[in-house]
């Protein structure tokens, strides 16, 4: 319950921002008159090294995070699940094929690869989500492969391919629809540990470029003034950290509820 009330306000805020932020004007606005205040009624998390309201830019910043979110786990899911499931179903050369390419890429940690990548395409939020979705989708592939390994046996696809259904039809209708809930439980682990690649990107300047409000470069930005400006670097810092810690509890929870066996093992 606590991952899902902080995630409901991760999300609530987000799409809200711009009704939820006090100066909204003052996500990119420059008031240098108004540089590095301390936390107060006026500013309720203080303001940065350039006079905007930390707590405006932090509330942005939560809609930056679900779009990494969203569009680097759905990206990834959706690659790895079509390239896990034919080379699963088919197998052969085609399945040997597809998973040397999926063992280059697990070959490297991936933080490193989506740093190289990030670095190769130029630092921005955009190239940033493209690296991270090239180091996370092989483990869907695998993942499905597994998956589709297992089930492409059972008596109901015998029945399909028996009765002349096609190989779409069998590994989209039959299969995929079966290897829902590992997939849903792996997407949902994901998200926290995208969250903090993308903001360590962003922390060491190969993701999100000023003046985005996206947490991991606030706490870049900030770090400068640490520690007599604390409140520049700390309340991102406890943003991400909320966050993820949120995401990962829902993560658990659904580990117990689709997994049951294998979270007991565990």
């Amino acid at each position: 319950m606590i991952g899902i009330a902080t995630i409901a306000i991760f999300v609530f805020t987000a799409v809200f921002a711009p009704f939820i932020a006090p100066y909204p004007e003052d996500v990119i606005a420059v008031h240098m008159d108004a540089r590095l205040l301390p936390p107060s009624t006026a500013h309720l998390l203080g303001t940065d090294e350039m006079g905007r309201d930390i707590f405006s830019r932090a509330v942005f910043g939560s809609r930056v995070s679900l779009t990494v979110i969203a569009v680097v786990v759905g990206l990834s899911a959706a690659v790895g699940i079509l390239i896990g499931a034919v080379a699963g179903f088919l197998g052969g050369k085609i399945d040997e094929i597809v998973m040397r390419i999926t063992d280059m890429f697990l070959a490297f940690p991936s933080i490193l690869l989506a740093m190289a990548i990030a670095a190769a395409l130029g630092p921005s939020l955009i190239n940033a989500m493209i690296a991270i979705t090239t180091t996370w989708w092989p483990w869907y592939a695998r993942l499905v492969r597994g998956q589709v390994l297992s089930i492409k046996e059972r008596p109901f696809v015998e029945a399909a391919v028996t009765l002349g259904a096609g190989k779409g039809r069998i590994i989209f209708r039959h299969i995929l629809p079966n290897s829902l809930s590992p997939i849903l439980v792996q997407m949902s682990m994901d998200a926290g540990y995208v969250l903090l690649t993308a903001a360590g990107l962003s922390f060491i300047g190969l993701g999100a470029q000023p003046p985005t409000p996206e947490w991991g470069l606030m706490i870049s930005l900030g770090r400068i003034y640490m520690p007599q400006w604390w409140w520049c670097a700390t309340f991102p810092g406890l943003a991400i950290m909320i966050t993820v810690l949120g995401l990962n509890l829902i993560g658990d929870t659904l580990t117990e509820v689709l997994e049951p066996r294998g979270s007991k093992a565990g």
